[in-house]
């Protein structure tokens, strides 16, 4: 439904506290009074379930997996848009940042050709979808063929968010040269040849990173795209990578790190299948941790849509926060590290954006989505 109508008899989640029996006013794509007495336009009872903003998922990396379910066999990435696409509205997520990753001649579709369709898809089938989707371009400082093609993305408009990554064996997510090799046999099968060629390269390709960096920091600040570093392991990355502009610390691999990079006013985001599982799927830091001692901010689906809502419950079921406090690090908060004000809070003024949630057996389930006030999922 578009134009004007009032959603009532609703528990609205707002940023710092709840309104139960409640209405919400929606005209126009945008919220235009929140609590209202007097309905406008035609009635939505929601019987009493939850009110939230629409999730805000900075870091999903499920596209890839759509396109690539299994090693070496690949999906058209316009069927994978869709098939995202209604992943991520019907779980709640209202603005989808596809993690894209140009990565140099590392395997699977994680390589400049394939990230430049996927780019170039996300760009012609994004439009009249359920959700919002942007490009988070995650660029691998070793990758020294990409640098152009991410800054002709950079100046064209196309990235919406952009990540810097180093896989680097010895430091980071790859603490040893073992650790990064096991990982590539596991995923890819990779023979030990394969595996020491890639070791040098980016070892040799490391050494001027940080060149890259300043290069690509200094684009995107002048196009005013918000910037993240990922698997941070030390506080002398964080402030290094501090005045090139980078705010945001993906997946900081130890919770020294975690902490030191909020208190230079940075966020700090965790995975949703990391707090539902309760550890990281590798070595990192535990989401749990992270949250419970002031090293994150921020919930991201990481590979894994679906665990993004029943993350913020359990954030509430296991006491680390209130639940308007578990819905802020997955809306507002994210949005604001993003650049986005216009969106992931119930306000007046901002986009109508908006899940409606019920329990259903031991979860909260979403049962209706609206995206700019229009109902996209029910």
């Amino acid at each position: 439904m578009n134009g004007t109508y009032t959603l009532i008899n609703a528990t609205l989640v707002l940023e710092d506290h709840l309104i139960e029996n409640s209405s919400l006013w929606v005209e126009d794509g945008d919220i235009a009074g929140v609590d209202s007495v007097a309905p406008h336009g035609p009635e939505i009872d929601l019987g009493g379930a939850l009110l939230l903003p629409g999730l805000v998922d900075l870091h999903g990396d499920a596209l890839e997996k759509e396109i690539e379910p299994r090693p070496g066999v690949y999906f058209s990435t316009e069927l994978a848009m869709r098939q995202i696409d209604l992943r991520c509205a019907c779980n709640g997520i209202t603005t989808a940042y596809h993690a894209i990753s140009f990565a140099g001649d590392e395997l699977g579709i994680r390589n400049p050709a394939m990230a430049a369709e996927i780019v170039a898809s996300l760009h012609d089938h994004a439009r009249d979808l359920r959700a919002d989707h942007r490009l988070h371009c995650r660029y691998e400082i070793t990758d020294t063929d990409s640098l152009e093609l991410v800054r002709t993305l950079i100046n064209s408009g196309r990235v919406s968010f952009l990540s810097f990554m180093d896989h680097t064996p010895g430091q980071g997510q790859f603490r040893s040269v073992e650790s990064y090799h096991n990982f590539l046999r596991k995923t890819y099968a990779t023979d030990a040849e394969r595996l020491n060629e890639m070791t040098l390269r980016k070892q040799e390709a490391g050494k001027s990173g940080f060149e890259r960096i300043e290069i690509l920091s200094a684009c995107a600040r002048e196009a005013g795209i918000h910037m993240a570093s990922h698997d941070d392991d030390c506080a002398a990355k964080i402030d290094a990578l501090h005045g090139h502009g980078v705010r945001v610390s993906e997946f900081p691999i130890n919770l020294e790190t975690a902490v030191h990079a909020r208190s230079r006013g940075w966020s700090a985001m965790v995975g949703a299948p990391n707090l539902m599982r309760g550890k990281s799927s590798g070595s990192g830091l535990s989401a749990e941790e992270g949250l419970r001692h002031g090293g994150a901010d921020i919930l991201v689906s990481d590979y894994a849509p679906a665990a993004m809502l029943p993350a913020l419950f359990r954030a509430v079921d296991i006491g680390l926060m209130d639940l308007p406090s578990a819905v802020r690090m997955a809306s507002l908060t994210p949005a604001l590290a993003a650049g986005l004000e216009d969106r992931g809070v119930l306000q007046v003024g901002k986009r109508a954006d908006m899940i409606a949630v019920r329990r259903a057996g031991s979860f909260q389930v979403v049962e209706s989505v609206w995206k700019q006030g229009e109902l996209t999922c029910n």
